[in-house]
């Protein structure tokens, strides 16, 4: 990942050298399994796709948000999860289910849905 600064191209290569990181989600498992992760993927792969998935420790699962997510890092880090003897956990996250509400994440109350009326 790069950004221009001055008209030059300029290499971010510290996680706080990416615009908005401090707005970002960041992986809430163990730090030494998101390092090992950058090392192998890159930075802007961990977090597209492992920086928003939970953690739970008691079974060493990653909990992603939504199924394309634990596909996605099922298939490609299918060697490196054996290694660390992590696991992807998928149920419990539907595609196209939100894990939190509108009032969760606004803190406001959703706005009520307008009725449908027939065809046009």
């Amino acid at each position: 990942m790069t950004e221009i600064t001055n008209g030059v191209e300029v290499p971010l290569t510290k996680w706080t050298d990416i615009p908005y990181a401090d707005m970002r989600r960041i992986f809430t498992g163990p730090s030494q399994i998101r390092d090992v992760f950058i090392g192998e993927f890159g930075i802007e792969w961990v977090c597209s796709w492992l920086d928003p998935c939970d953690w739970r420790g008691s079974d060493r699962a990653i909990i992603p948000n939504h199924g394309l997510a634990a596909n996605r890092i099922k298939q490609e880090a299918y060697r490196l999860l054996k290694r660390l003897n992590v696991k992807v956990h998928d149920t419990g996250y539907e595609p196209g289910v939100f894990r939190y509400s509108f009032e969760e994440l606004t803190g406001r109350k959703e706005p009520p849905k307008e009725k449908r009326r027939g065809p046009a």
